[in-house]
C-alpha cells in the first residue's frame, strides 16, 4: 500500500505517460516549437554573424550597426518562414492565416520582426563587450593577472595576458 492507500502498481499507472497523451513526456514540452521557426531563428543568427563579420567597420559591430544587421537578418528569416508556410511546410492553420493575411498585416508583420531583431541585436552588441570584460576580470582575479601587480607597466602586462592567455580566438576577437 502506498502513502495514500494505493498500491505501487496503481501509482505507476497514474504517473506513467500514456501513449497518445499530448501532455506526457518530453515531447509535450516542445510541442509548440515549430521547425520552421527554429530554422528561421538559425538563419537569422547565422546571417547576422556573416553580416557583422563582413561589414562591421571596426571588427565588432557597434550597437547601431548591429541593429541594422539584425533587421536585415530578420527580414530574410521572415521571408524564409513565409515561403516555407506558403509552399506547405507549415501547419494548415499557419497556411490559412498566411493566405488570408491582408497587405497592412504583411507590412506590420515584417516591420515588427525587423524592429524586434534590431532591438535584440543592438542590446546584444551593447552588452557583449562589457560583459566579456567583466567575466574576464572576475575569472582572472584568481589567475595570472595577480602576477602583473607590481609590474613597471601594469596595463601592458594585463593587455599581454588578455591577448595571449585567453582560451580562444573568439575571446580575442571580442576584445578587439
Amino acid at each position: 500500500m502506498g502513502a495514500r492507500g494505493g498500491t505501487a502498481d496503481e501509482l505507476d499507472r497514474i504517473t506513467r505517460p500514456r501513449a497518445g497523451n499530448k501532455e506526457s513526456g518530453l515531447a509535450s514540452r516542445f510541442s509548440n516549437v515549430s521547425i520552421i521557426d527554429f530554422v528561421g531563428d538559425v538563419i537569422k543568427w547565422l546571417e547576422y554573424d556573416v553580416l557583422s563579420d563582413t561589414f562591421a567597420m571596426y571588427g565588432v559591430p557597434t550597437p547601431a550597426e548591429a541593429a541594422i544587421f539584425g533587421a536585415i537578418a530578420a527580414l530574410s528569416a521572415q521571408v524564409y518562414r513565409d515561403s516555407a508556410v506558403y509552399f506547405g511546410l507549415g501547419s494548415e492553420s499557419d497556411g490559412e492565416a498566411l493566405r488570408n493575411r491582408k497587405q497592412l498585416s504583411w507590412i506590420g508583420q515584417y516591420v515588427k520582426t525587423m524592429l524586434t531583431a534590431s532591438a535584440l541585436f543592438g542590446v546584444y552588441e551593447s552588452a557583449r563587450l562589457p560583459m566579456t570584460e567583466l567575466l574576464i576580470y572576475i575569472f582572472s582575479e584568481t589567475s595570472n593577472v595577480r602576477q602583473c601587480v607590481g609590474s613597471s607597466d601594469f596595463y601592458a602586462c594585463i593587455g599581454a595576458f588578455e591577448a595571449f592567455s585567453l582560451p580562444s580566438e573568439l575571446m580575442r576577437k571580442l576584445l578587439e
